[in-house]
């Protein structure tokens, strides 16, 4: 079973599915807020969507998963993108709670 966080969801390796598969980054290369919003934008799922096969549920292939172009600024560019991110992420959580409890 997963433990969710808002839309991201925490799954034990060993819990995996077929048609699940983990994205963990290098740390030293890769700040994880920076790939979480990456992966969450348009132009992420514009990239899987042309790379999707079948029809009544579309997959992607694991191998072309690990083939998708994940852009890669300096670290430091990383971490203000992921910084931005993470306050507009939080506003719209606080209004949404905010909407939600005006409408109760």
């Amino acid at each position: 079973l997963g433990r969710k966080t808002e839309k991201i969801e925490f799954i034990m390796e060993n819990e995996l599915r077929p048609n699940i598969c983990k994205i963990a980054s290098n740390v030293e290369k890769v700040v994880p807020y920076y790939l979480y919003s990456y992966i969450r934008t348009n132009e992420f799922y514009k990239i899987m969507s042309s790379h999707m096969t079948g029809s009544s549920q579309p997959t992607i292939p694991m191998k072309t998963i690990r083939m998708l172009p994940i852009p890669l600024p300096p670290i430091v560019v990383q971490e203000k993108i992921a910084e931005v991110a993470y306050c507009i992420n939080e506003k719209i959580r606080k209004n949404n709670a905010i909407n939600k409890n005006l409408a109760a």
